[in-house]
């Protein structure tokens, strides 16, 4: 049973995607989505493509976040700017909280993408206490309805940093059942976005702030 619906495991997943308008994995096709960012001439049509993509995974929401260049360093007190390029579907009203929360400067997904290769779960950087940052971000995610969530790093040889990070209205176990299926596609998507975005930006398409 799940204790937040009182229904079954099935029915309450099917009542929380319903609620967050996310739909079936079987809906997920990864060649499409790559044609979509491919044909994509706006950051609008290329958002649309990747939140249709990961609602058929079972993710509400996202965020691509460039980061900058970086050099390779251990990160114990980075601040991060809140004007850094976002790309995102998450609501004004967690945007706003994030912002007046100062979010920007104490997130450990930011800490984590300027030194990780490898993606990472929301539930594995709260658990953690190797790294820096407020965990408290988490908790207000969880009061907004994001209760499991996923990051993908992304560096180029370049230099450059960023990250596309996912929120999920289901618990972690759900969501670690998701990534055992489409972790590689998720991964791919999130560099395939990243690439789009970069095309769009040299066409000098408008960018996002964390400011909202």
């Amino acid at each position: 049973m799940d204790p937040e619906f009182g229904t079954s495991d099935a029915l309450s997943i099917a009542v929380r995607r319903a609620r967050a308008g996310v739909g079936d994995p079987q809906d997920h096709d990864l060649g499409a989505f790559a044609e979509q960012l491919a044909l994509a001439e706006t950051i609008d049509d290329a958002e649309r493509a990747l939140g249709a993509a990961l609602r058929a995974l079972g993710f509400a929401k996202f965020a691509y976040v460039n980061l900058g260049q970086r050099q390779i360093e251990t990160v114990t007190q980075k601040q991060f700017s809140n004007e850094l390029v976002v790309s995102t579907d998450f609501s004004l009203d967690w945007r706003l909280r994030y912002r007046e929360r100062r979010y920007y400067n104490t997130d450990p997904v930011l800490f984590v993408c300027r030194t990780r290769m490898i993606p990472v779960t929301w539930a594995d950087l709260e658990a953690s206490r190797d790294l820096p940052g407020d965990r408290g971000v988490f908790a207000d995610a969880r009061a907004m309805g994001m209760r499991s969530g996923f990051t993908v790093p992304i560096h180029t040889p370049a230099g450059d940093s960023a990250m596309v990070s996912l929120a999920s209205p289901e618990r972690p176990a759900v969501l670690q059942r998701v990534l055992g299926e489409y972790q590689h596609n998720i991964h791919l998507m999130a560099f395939l976005y990243h690439e789009c975005l970069e095309r769009l930006s040299r066409a000098d398409a408008p960018e996002w702030s964390l400011q909202g």
